[in-house]
């Protein structure tokens, strides 16, 4: 498979941006490296809090996990000492 067409993007940095980018190329990475890589990193993380956010949904709408999760923390406030209001 034949190499896609590199795609060239422009950005105007605010402070804290460029604080993060100097953080980013520190240790030797280009600029280029730098941004590619906090994208890929970025959209990872977009990626993950999405499949957290769906798996909860599901876990939220399941009446037997519902029902464990209560025993849990019944279970819970029966060993946790009490505190004074």
């Amino acid at each position: 498979m034949a190499a896609s067409p590199a795609k060239t993007v422009r950005a105007r940095l605010d402070e804290q941006s460029t604080r993060a980018l100097a953080i980013l190329t520190a240790k030797g990475q280009t600029e280029s490296q730098a941004v590619r890589g906090a994208l890929i990193a970025a959209a990872d993380a977009t990626r993950r809090r999405a499949a957290l956010a769906q798996e909860a949904a599901t876990l939220a709408g399941d009446p037997v996990d519902t029902a464990e999760r209560m025993n849990v923390m019944a279970d819970m406030d029966d060993l946790a000492p009490d505190v004074p209001a």
